[in-house]
């Protein structure tokens, strides 16, 4: 896998296990960072790893570098670690 786009491609097909295999053979850039670690959080949560993803997520929304579109796919892997422990208010 060459760069970001591919791990996303793999992750829209649903090839979250290889997307999550792919994202962490890569080098990422400085200005890339963010935006690798939003669809690692959710790539985590989608291959089981609840607890690193939720321990990434809460770091990111912390952060003063997130982008609205990153901020609201790091809010939906909030509610769909909410919602597999049973937080369904």
């Amino acid at each position: 896998m060459a760069d970001l786009h591919a791990v996303r491609l793999l992750r829209e097909a649903g090839r979250f296990t290889e997307a999550l295999k792919a994202l962490d053979g890569l080098r990422i850039a400085r200005e890339e960072r963010v935006a690798a670690d939003v669809l690692r959080a959710d790539l985590l949560e989608r291959t089981g790893r609840l607890g690193s993803s939720g321990t990434l997520v809460r770091a990111l929304l912390h952060g003063p570098h997130l982008s609205p579109a990153d901020r609201s796919a790091c809010e939906l892997v909030l509610a769909r670690l909410a919602w597999a422990d049973g937080d369904i208010d």
